[in-house]
């Protein structure tokens, strides 16, 4: 076992989608910025050497491998005859049959009169043929008096431009501007990004927390508090045309001490059946089946058990929970990864609770019907230099651990089922193996033949 662990601790982990458990994880970058925004650098500007060149983005994205990106260029301090080319480059970049979905967004700056409620994204989920021809200027809300001015605003775009959904994003930092969760929207906005290049929005006190400081009423717990259901999600929110670079925090050229870290990514969960289309993004954020990543890209997920085992949901879904019993989380992850996993540990309302780790990746805990929190989501600490090897990830934080955020679930005691019918579509059993994709980079495979000796050879 010693030799195992030595081995592991060098192993470069396979990145990108894989398939584990009838589910594909892909990941992706859901808030990038490149020069096209006021405030954003690529190499061409010439102050910027470490920078991506804006011709090279989304080859730059794919070197990442990252399954899906979103560049989010400020509508409010952008040239609009760039944002439209952008955007019509977007549309031309995606390459489904390659894995690789481009999703056309804006950053909003939302003002309601005099007062700011925070930075928003908008992101579009059509195909191509019904986005064809979009403009910032489509993208650009009118003057908003009212909360329900911006909902009226989404409306219509959404009857013109089909599917779209709304997140707010660092939501918790002093700088730019704390998120006014008064002003929200589950429909149009069932997702929340949780950590970014400017720090983690998650509470107070958290991992890399931003420092400009936290404002506690724009924390995504304090929101939790409120009753708001989310998707947990992830972006860089770079501004140096360098999407999903979270080992790269700032670039010399943008406002250090704003953008001290390397930001995350977010990780959708697709039932393997279904085609990898932005619709797919789209649905799974509604139906809460995703997590952000502070980096590392591997599958992970949540089990909500009755004290008999028998299933009440998974991840991200409501959960009924008989008044009879305990509850049981099992949160897991594929044995390959288990050796880089340093903890688990639900976080509360009522406080965290450490899960115990039973073996084969999954980790486990028991919650008292007098102990059940309001909501809760599994956090997934990793050893970040295991993960990343030699290479190692230069990402500004205080250490070397990695994160992955789960999204949250709510609890209510008593007879009933959640919103899926009682059992998330994407969580039905327990986990058993891992039907990994390929697609290691040269140099992995020796790697893999030595795991493969020791018993620990993707399946």
């Amino acid at each position: 076992m010693p030799f195992v662990l030595v081995l592991v601790a060098w192993v470069q982990w396979a990145e990108g989608s894989e398939s584990w458990q009838g589910r594909t994880y892909y990941f992706g970058d859901l808030h990038a910025h490149t020069t096209v925004s006021f405030d954003g650098h690529s190499s061409e500007d010439g102050d910027c050497p470490d920078c991506g060149a804006l011709a090279d983005v989304f080859t730059i994205a794919r070197a990442n491998e990252l399954d899906f990106v979103a560049l989010s260029e400020h509508v409010n301090i952008s040239d609009p005859v760039e944002f439209d080319s952008l955007l019509a480059r977007v549309l031309s970049a995606s390459d489904p049959t390659a894995g690789f979905l481009t999703v056309p967004g804006a950053e909003l700056y939302i003002r309601l009169g005099e007062e700011s409620v925070g930075h928003k994204n908008v992101y579009l989920f059509a195909d191509d043929a019904d986005l064809l021809g979009l403009s910032m200027a489509e993208l650009r809300p009118p003057n908003l008096e009212a909360c329900d001015d911006l909902w009226d605003f989404l409306s219509g775009l959404a009857a013109a431009r089909g599917d779209l959904l709304l997140f707010p994003h660092h939501s918790a930092p002093v700088i730019p501007e704390p998120t006014d969760w008064t002003c929200h929207d589950e429909v149009w906005a069932p997702g929340v990004e949780v950590y970014s290049q400017k720090g983690t929005s998650l509470r107070e006190g958290g991992w890399d927390e931003a420092m400009t400081g936290s404002v506690p009423t724009g924390t995504v717990q304090f929101a939790l508090d409120l009753g708001h259901r989310f998707a947990f999600l992830g972006g860089t929110d770079s501004h140096d045309t360098r999407p999903g670079s979270v080992c790269s925090p700032g670039s010399g050229a943008v406002d250090e001490a704003n953008e001290l870290f390397g930001g995350s990514l977010t990780a959708v969960v697709v039932d393997d059946a279904r085609e990898w289309t932005r619709a797919a993004i789209h649905d799974a954020i509604v139906e809460r089946a995703t997590y952000a990543t502070s980096g590392p890209m591997l599958p992970a997920t949540v089990v909500w058990r009755s004290s008999d085992g028998a299933v009440l949901g998974g991840l991200g879904a409501d959960i009924a929970v008989p008044v009879d019993g305990d509850l049981l989380v099992e949160v897991s992850v594929p044995p390959t990864y288990a050796a880089i996993v340093t903890a688990v540990v639900l976080v509360t309302d009522a406080g965290d609770l450490g899960l115990a780790d039973v073996g084969g990746g999954v980790w486990t805990v028991s919650v008292a019907p007098a102990d059940l929190p309001t909501w809760a989501y599994p956090q997934i600490e990793l050893d970040g230099a295991s993960w990343y090897g030699d290479e190692g990830c230069v990402d500004g934080g205080d250490d070397d651990l990695e994160y992955l955020w789960l999204s949250p679930s709510r609890f209510e005691m008593g007879p009933g089922t959640d919103d899926t019918g009682g059992v998330h579509p994407l969580d039905s059993g327990p986990v058993e193996s891992c039907g990994c994709a390929t697609g290691w980079a040269p140099g992995r495979w020796l790697a893999l033949a030595l795991l493969a000796a020791l018993g620990l050879r993707r399946r």
